[in-house]
């Protein structure tokens, strides 16, 4: 294969890298954004409970000795809404997935939330079938406000690198 060619190759890998880290950091900005900043703006009502159990997860963990996958819990709340005469239903716990190692913990959300009682809710005034039980952890989205904001930068250095930096031909030298 000539020099020309792998140069190529190499500005259409920078740029097909750039245009996809681009677009994965956009979608979790958008993401992030939307969750830490959009949702003050989100409906405060009242629901009723129809479902209160612990669910069992599993959850990846990182340690010294290496990945593993370990038990974890989470609460499974779901709750009946009425909005403009229509009915909802949703068991969506938080804009992000809320998952722990502490049953206690899981436990006790469950169980302040029994069948039958009434709980307050937030629901997307855009969307009304999209709602959320708590709201309190906004703090994984700004994470993703970070994470996303930083691999738009990457993305837009490796477009830069892949159109616009002048690619001279590689020059070997010999020792001689």
């Amino acid at each position: 294969m000539n020099k020309i060619s792998q140069r190529n190759q190499l500005r259409f890998a920078l740029i097909g890298a750039g245009i996809f880290l681009g677009i994965c950091g956009w979608s979790m900005f958008n993401q992030g954004y939307k969750s830490v900043y959009g949702i003050d703006r989100w409906l405060q009502i009242d629901a009723i409970v129809v479902e209160s159990k612990i669910e069992t997860v599993s959850m990846h963990n990182q340690s010294s000795s290496g990945p593993s996958n370990i038990t974890g819990w989470k609460p499974s709340i779901t709750y009946r809404y009425r909005i403009d005469g229509n009915e909802y239903e949703s068991s969506r716990y938080t804009i992000m997935p809320y998952e722990s190692t502490d049953y206690n913990k899981i436990a006790s959300i469950v169980n302040s939330h029994p069948i039958g009682t009434t709980c307050t809710i937030y629901v997307n005034p855009d969307n009304p079938s999209d709602a959320i039980f708590s709201r309190s952890d906004k703090k994984p989205s700004k994470v993703l406000i970070i994470v996303g904001s930083l691999l738009v930068i990457i993305s837009i250095g490796m477009l830069v690198l892949g159109v616009l930096f002048p690619w001279s031909p590689i020059r070997c030298s010999s020792a001689g």
